[in-house]
């Protein structure tokens, strides 16, 4: 399906967005309070949606991608905030 493919590229590039301005944050480019406040939001989205395209998953094959896609801007925005804190 064409729309849950734009979904995981449009969720992929929010992820490395928000990666990104961690990383600027910790080279101290920007304000790491914003930074960690769009890190918890970007996390609270994927938990979010990996846990709905998991319940799809076994139905459509975009929502498994969809889901895997999440769960990996989960664990980079989360690597990202250890990463801000040890900054």
């Amino acid at each position: 399906c064409q729309q849950g493919a734009e979904q995981v590229a449009e969720g992929q590039y929010i992820a490395l967005l928000t990666i990104f301005a961690a990383h600027r944050a910790r080279a101290g480019g920007a304000d790491p309070a914003v930074t960690r406040a769009q890190l918890q939001a970007c996390i609270a989205a994927c938990q979010a949606c990996e846990a709905e395209c998991r319940t799809h998953a076994s139905m459509h094959e975009h929502c498994k991608h969809c889901a895997e896609a999440c769960h990996a801007c989960h664990q980079a925005c989360k690597r990202a905030m250890q990463e801000l804190k040890a900054a």
